[in-house]
């Protein structure tokens, strides 16, 4: 979602809860206004929210995989090979 989407989605959100509270238009009220009765938050910060609980979840889910992968086949039983070249 782009800035533009969020911007027209939090405009949106407004007028509903504009229309909900009966403020009507020539009434002037700074954008901030129609959130305080309502206790409502702005579209993007409840989106940004949702957005951060996935990638937390998608990270907790990866390192669960990490801790439980096994390779598979064997191991070689030789020394490793220092990096650099041979001694």
């Amino acid at each position: 979602m782009t800035g533009t989407d969020e911007l027209k989605l939090d405009r949106f959100h407004r007028i509903c809860l504009k229309k909900i509270m009966r403020i009507r238009l020539p009434t002037k009220i700074s954008n901030e206004e129609p959130y305080r009765p309502t206790y409502a938050k702005p579209v993007r910060e409840a989106i940004r929210e949702i957005r951060w609980r996935y990638i937390g979840l998608k990270l907790r889910r990866q390192s669960r995989i990490a801790l439980s992968w096994k390779p598979e086949g064997r191991r070689k039983r030789a020394r490793p090979k220092e990096p650099g070249g041979e001694h």
